[in-house]
């Protein structure tokens, strides 16, 4: 870690799933009263948009019939209602404070690498990398999709569903994964965090194997949060979800750099 994150240094950096800031006095005092004037205000505009990517959410697939749901969105309902959908998710993230963007590299096409492979992972605020890649479609517990608005953000990108807890929906699941990622651009690009969990940014861990199953062209992307307070961070022991959020709100701007990094082509007997 360089000097200038030491504030933010992890509480045993050997452990990715320990991360705790460490604050002087006066940056308490200095998080303490910005948190109080931005947090509620950028909370609420938060919400605000998320009200209103609801009925954009579910128009998009009003109406259809249970054997279009499950084919690829196409007409209307992808070239208008797609682009509003990904400038109300930017504004989200522009109205927590993520005013700019760094991207290095190029983004590949779906039929050049069906997969984005997002690392490391480390709190749902992550999810503005789907911002940045036009909206892939991911995998989610199935549980969400009784979360109110987050449920049709969900429906809305076609997500894949799964329950952790019934063999056979993971099944299923992975049958659907393999089914998009070999549809030959047909389908968007999925994007997933192969790590499962989030970590404190300071290794990888273990990738979990299902997304690479189907053996297809890969597209590493790395992400980056390069602040002199590390706030984003939301791991097992230390900072929480909540914490989180309000450490990010309350500093004036939090950057980000996303790195796509060069597609990696799985040998023969890697498949």
């Amino acid at each position: 870690m360089g000097r200038n994150n030491n504030e933010a240094r992890a509480a045993g950096a050997a452990n990715p799933f320990v991360h705790e800031l460490r604050l002087s006095a006066w940056r308490k005092l200095q998080v303490l009263l910005m948190g109080l004037v931005l947090f509620p205000v950028r909370v609420a505009l938060a919400a605000l948009l998320f009200l209103l990517m609801w009925p954009v959410a579910k128009l998009r697939l009003a109406g259809l019939s249970a054997e279009e749901r499950a084919q690829p969105v196409r007409g209307w309902r992808s070239w208008v209602l797609h682009p509003m959908m990904l400038l109300l998710s930017r504004a989200v993230f522009f109205s927590l404070g993520f005013f700019w963007v760094k991207v290095k590299g190029r983004q590949a096409a779906p039929k050049e690498a069906p997969l984005l492979a997002v690392a490391p992972h480390s709190s749902f605020l992550d999810m503005l990398i789907l911002c940045v890649a036009g909206l892939p479609t991911v995998v989610s517990r199935s549980e969400n999709t009784t979360l109110p608005v987050i449920g049709a953000l969900l429906e809305f990108n076609q997500s894949l569903l799964v329950s952790r807890k019934d063999p056979e929906s993971r099944r299923r699941c992975a049958a659907q994964l393999s089914e998009r990622l070999q549809s030959n651009g047909r389908w968007p690009q999925m994007l997933l965090f192969p790590e499962g969990t989030t970590t404190n940014g300071q290794a990888l861990i273990k990738f979990k194997h299902g997304g690479f199953a189907p053996g297809v062209p890969v597209q590493p992307v790395l992400l980056r949060y390069p602040n002199k307070l590390d706030t984003v961070r939301w791991t097992w022991k230390g900072t929480g979800w909540v914490q989180a959020l309000w450490y990010t709100t309350s500093q004036l701007y939090t950057n980000i750099t996303v790195e796509f990094l060069p597609v990696y082509s799985p040998s023969e007997e890697e498949k």
